[in-house]
């Protein structure tokens, strides 16, 4: 049996919403429970504008239902805090100094080198 199409949607077109992503999703948490709050989105019926919110789980997912966030405010402001830079670098290691006796100056090593390949 065939499906009837929804109006105004042809054949091979989705009519899929398209993904929106709510990148605070269990980072920011709820003040009453402690619970990760999660990316919600519903339609105003008066002015059928999508509003966006971080909202606490409700009780039955384990959470209290709570705390609304505004999710663009909150993406926001955490786009707003600048990140720390690089760790600074530690230093390098210096080179040991040695004293004449114990180390051959670099003269000595390609003498020592030419004369094992002249023999």
């Amino acid at each position: 049996m065939r499906q009837p199409r929804k109006a105004g949607i042809k054949p091979g077109e989705s009519g899929a919403t398209p993904v929106v992503r709510y990148f605070l999703s269990g980072i920011l948490r709820c003040n009453r429970c402690h619970r990760g709050l999660v990316g919600h989105r519903h339609k105003q019926r008066r002015t059928g504008i999508i509003i966006r919110n971080y909202e606490c789980p409700p009780s039955d997912r384990g959470g209290c239902g709570g705390t609304p966030i505004s999710a663009p405010t909150a993406d926001l402001a955490v786009e707003e805090v600048p990140l720390p830079g690089p760790p600074p670098r530690p230093p390098l290691p210096r080179a040991r100094s040695c004293s004449a006796s114990r180390c051959r100056t670099r003269s000595a090593i390609t003498r020592s080198s030419r004369s094992a390949w002249t023999s």
